[in-house]
């Protein structure tokens, strides 16, 4: 039988990983809204969404979809606030 403590620590380790990527995923959105500022691009790409949305909600069903739908909300924001 596994140690429950093994698997917690592995769960740790993917939690950190997250983090880090959500981090890093932060920071370009940053850089991407002052790109689209600059070429007068809109920060929404309506089209995009919907297909990464849907990629998502097949990948992970509606944990998934709600999951993404909040991280291009944060990425969105980031991009607005410059």
């Amino acid at each position: 039988m596994e140690s429950l403590e093994i698997l917690r620590n592995e769960l740790s380790e993917i939690d950190d990983q997250i983090i880090q990527l959500l981090n890093e995923r932060r920071k370009l959105s940053k850089r991407i809204g002052i790109v689209k500022d600059a070429t007068n691009k809109p920060y929404e790409n309506k089209e995009a969404f919907e297909l990464t949305k849907k990629k998502y909600n097949n990948t992970l069903g509606m944990f998934g979809t709600s999951l993404y739908l909040r991280i291009h909300t944060d990425s969105v924001e980031i991009q607005t606030e410059l």
